[in-house]
């Protein structure tokens, strides 16, 4: 018997302490955000995925990952 499998990718950090001045989800390593990374593997073993995105970036973030997961605002 297989189940539903979801995962949260909590990704509203505002990215102070990482000392940039964008959300650090949108920080690029070799071209690829933090956030296409974790959403990439994470979907190759999830049913669905639910990103929290910091308020006002909402829409960059779908814009990256699609209508592949559900993107809502998070963080305070």
């Amino acid at each position: 018997m297989s189940g539903h499998v979801a995962a949260i990718i909590a990704a509203a950090g505002s990215g102070v302490r990482f000392g940039a001045d964008i959300p650090k989800a949108l920080i690029q390593i070799q071209g690829i955000t933090l956030l296409e990374r974790a959403f990439t593997s994470l979907s190759k073993v999830v049913d669905e995925i639910i990103i929290t995105a910091p308020a006002g970036y909402e829409e960059q973030f779908k814009a990256l990952v699609g209508q592949s997961a559900e993107v809502i605002t998070g963080g305070v």
